[in-house]
């Protein structure tokens, strides 16, 4: 088991090669489950969840032959029983999973895009496809969805439409939270994604006086974050690292980390992250950094088509 063999990082709720407490619970289906929100498990119960984006090789075979097609995302769910690292660990003693070991961890729901297929085709060829509208059903394993996630048609902080997701339960429309990316004070921003290649982005729980206060996650594509992520993700260095900071602490309490997914899904841009999530943090604050980590995958990693199907 992959995450069996991971140790612990220190003050984990439990001990290495054991699952957390209630975890059985936190499966859907699993007797006497613990559901906070309506067919999916309790985050609580989890410390950590792979987001791994599905393959989908037809496109990448129409893309090939200059078909500006692309299909509506999907990405996967998994539990692991443990967190992985230490969320403020050094880069090199980080968890470095291969796409296959993520894969074989248990299922535990899924994300699936919906959004117009001509609206897809046509910002593809506009060079804008990861700027797209779109709503994404959150579902637990074999349920009906759970949470939606709202994605606003924005092109960015640096042209003053800072990038968006709405987050809300699906049964009584009761809303979560937003995870939006943070443009304030806007030239102090600017210079920082320019120069820096660094965003930032506020995950901001809809409840008032949440023990955390939210949380906000610093997307680093080069060397001036926190961490070093020159060539991250790829064969040269596998992993990169997104932390995340408490709002009111701002110190790191979980971090979001994007593993190299191999070669064929690298090239396809089909990713995985490992959210780390702070231990204090609520169901609903985990399920809005599950929606930073889509919102990273959107703005950096997703095609935009245009020149050369580049991202």
């Amino acid at each position: 088991n992959l995450t069996m063999s991971q140790p612990a990082y220190p003050g984990a709720p439990q001990a290495a090669g054991t699952m957390p407490p209630n975890y059985a619970n936190a499966v859907p289906g699993a007797p006497g489950a613990q559901q906070i929100t309506a067919n999916f498990p309790d985050l609580t119960q989890i410390p950590a969840v792979v987001v791994r984006q599905e393959s989908q090789w037809t496109e990448m075979a129409a893309q090939a032959c200059g078909c500006p097609w692309e299909k509506a995302n999907v990405y996967h769910l998994h539990a692991m029983q443990q967190a992985p690292m230490d969320p403020a660990a050094a880069p090199n003693t980080m968890f470095k999973p291969t796409d296959q070991e993520l894969a074989a961890l248990p299922r535990i729901g899924k994300v699936t895009e919906h959004s117009g297929a001509c609206t897809r085709c046509c910002l593809y060829m506009c060079g804008c496809l990861s700027c797209r509208p779109a709503v994404l059903d959150v579902s637990g394993e074999g349920q009906a969805p759970s949470v939606v996630i709202n994605k606003h048609f924005k092109l960015g902080g640096f042209i003053c439409q800072p990038l968006q997701m709405d987050v809300s339960s699906a049964l009584d429309n009761r809303m979560l939270g937003t995870v939006k990316e943070n443009f304030s004070p806007y030239c102090v921003a600017l210079c920082k994604m320019h120069y820096c290649c660094i965003r930032k982005h506020d995950v901001i729980p809809a409840m008032a006086g949440t023990s955390s206060g939210g949380y906000q996650v610093e997307e680093n594509l080069a060397c001036f974050g926190t961490y070093n992520n020159c060539f991250g993700s790829s064969c040269c260095v596998h992993n990169m690292h997104f932390p995340v900071f408490g709002a009111t602490s701002r110190q790191q309490e979980g971090i979001i980390q994007k593993p190299y997914p191999g070669f064929c899904r690298c090239i396809g841009l089909f990713d995985n992250y490992v959210v780390v999530f702070p231990r204090t943090a609520s169901h609903d604050e985990r399920m809005l950094l599950l929606t930073a980590a889509l919102q990273i995958d959107y703005a950096n990693f997703e095609k935009n088509g245009a020149e050369g199907n580049q991202n």
